[in-house]
Parts: structure tokens; sequence; C-alpha cells
């Protein structure tokens, strides 16, 4: 082997060491295709502003900020360390990131053109609040876009089941018809209800919603 072939050779040696293998590869994985599918749905205008709670470690704020660049977008999280993570991102002056409760979100009513929960709403004992708040601050005509896991896949359950006897943070999956309801009971209208197995072991629904009045 020459030297230019031993350079190339350790390049792509320490690239492999510093991506995400095992558990970890696979977890990554499934969290690029379930965004990727939760995305396919949302239309912005350029100039529209958007908000993404709880926005986690900022892994949709950031594809948001990539594909629409001009549009102006907010992530609130009540976790610290989530937001520590989603500022390292550096995504621009345009990103804001605020640390608040689900519960009582720190914008003024009717002031988003779009709002995002992805994979959120099963960690969340009560859903009726958040979904009023997003009611309260989205514009007449604003969307809200919802992703979450599906607890109509048998996989889902027992994965619920297992969460729970492990005593690991998480309330409860909803299935589409419940969630439907929830959203609709908070007073948008749906537009988009789909459910996908995206895995052999992924059971996702999804919803876009309207809000009228």
């Amino acid at each position: 082997m020459d030297r230019d072939s031993e350079k190339s050779a350790a390049a792509k040696s320490a690239d492999r060491g510093r991506e995400p293998q095992g558990p970890s590869r696979r977890w990554a994985w499934h969290v690029k295709m379930t965004l990727e599918w939760a995305m396919e749905p949302l239309a912005l205008a350029e100039d529209d502003r958007v908000l993404e709670v709880p926005c986690g470690h900022g892994e949709f704020i950031e594809r948001l900020f990539n594909r629409w660049p001009t549009v102006e977008i907010v992530g609130i999280d009540e976790s610290l360390p989530s937001l520590t993570q989603a500022l390292a991102r550096n995504l621009g002056s345009g990103v804001y990131l605020i640390q608040a409760a689900t519960g009582r979100l720190p914008l003024q009513a009717k002031s988003l053109d779009a709002a995002v929960c992805t994979t959120a709403l099963h960690c969340v004992s009560e859903p009726a609040p958040l979904l009023g708040e997003l009611y309260r601050v989205i514009k007449p005509g604003g969307i809200l876009l919802l992703m979450d896991w599906c607890h109509d896949y048998p996989m889902q359950r027992s994965r619920e089941l297992a969460r729970r006897v492990a005593l690991r943070p998480l309330v409860g999956l909803h299935s589409i018809r419940g969630c439907r309801a929830l959203i609709t009971k908070a007073g948008f209208a749906v537009t988009l209800a789909e459910q996908a197995r995206l895995s052999w072991r992924w059971g996702m629904m999804r919803f876009l919603s309207r809000r009228h009045g």
C-alpha cells in the first residue's frame, strides 16, 4: 500500500470511529427515518414563524432550518441539558430556544403559523393542556403537525410494557383514533391522519391539523 492509500484508509477508519455504532447507530437511523416521514406533509412559507415543542436535542429544528432557512423557528423544552445540545448545533440567528413548561407556553396568542410536536405526546401525562396551548398560540388557518409512536401496533405495545416494567419515563402510547380525538377536542380540524410501519419494530402515526376561527 502506497502512502496516499495508507492516508485514505486511516481517514476512513477515523470516520468510522466517529459514527454511531451498534444500538446507537440503529437509533440514529430510526430518528432520521421517522423525522423524514414526519416532515413529508409539511409546507411552509419563507416568512413563517414555527414552533417545535418539546424540541429535545434539536434534530427536527435542524431539518426545518436546512429546508426552510428563512423561517423563524422557536424551540421550547423543559430540559436544560436538551436545550444545551440543541444550542450546540449553531443553527443561526433565526432560531430561538426557550426553557419553559409545555403546559403554559411563553408565547402570545395567535402568533405562530405552524407548530410541530414529534415523538413526544406519549411522554406527556396530560396532553390536553399542551394541545390547548398549541391551539392558543397558532394563528387562525395555521397548522399543527403531530407525530408519535402508535399504540395500534403490537410491537409498540410490547415496548410500552417493557418500559413500564423498567420504570423508564413513558406515560402511555395513544391509538390513532384516540390521538385524533385529543386533537379534535382541542379545537383543530384534522386534515391528514396516517399510520405506518416504518420498520418491523416501529409503528408510527402522523397528523396534520388546521386551526379555524
